[in-house]
């Protein structure tokens, strides 16, 4: 399904900055609204395909790789010269890449139903006694 112009000038401007609700702010849309207006488009397929060619495009253009990101920041946290500031958002970028610093972790545990159980069935003075070492 084509794109109105609007629609077309919306994925245009998201492709500037990512941020979808200054992106309908400046294709035209209404500024009361504009949040839900953007993530309406964002759900339409035709709008995402026109924003994913726009930025295939742009990598093909750039031809920036992650190993040049990581390259350029590993420099930059390894430059002495550089201002303070610099070198620590470079880290950040760097540790972001590594999985001991990465935001999102994985825990699997099994919990035992019948030991959350037992305890809820034992008097105060048991779990005093536990808490206590004493058996």
């Amino acid at each position: 399904m084509a794109l109105t112009p609007k629609q077309t000038r919306f994925a245009e401007e998201y492709l500037l900055d990512m941020n979808a609700t200054q992106a309908a702010i400046r294709a035209g849309y209404s500024v009361n609204g504009a949040d839900v207006t953007a993530s309406r488009l964002l759900g339409k397929a035709s709008v995402r395909e026109v924003i994913e060619a726009g930025k295939a495009r742009t990598v093909a253009t750039v031809r920036v790789t992650v190993e040049d990101i990581v390259r350029v920041a590993w420099e930059i946290a390894m430059d002495s010269d550089a201002k303070h500031s610099a070198r620590v958002s470079a880290l950040a970028l760097l540790a972001k890449r590594h999985p001991e610093f990465s935001e999102k972790h994985e825990v699997h545990a099994e919990i035992d139903a019948r030991i959350v159980q037992g305890i809820a069935q034992l008097s105060t003075d048991d779990l005093k006694r536990l808490a206590s070492g004493n058996s």
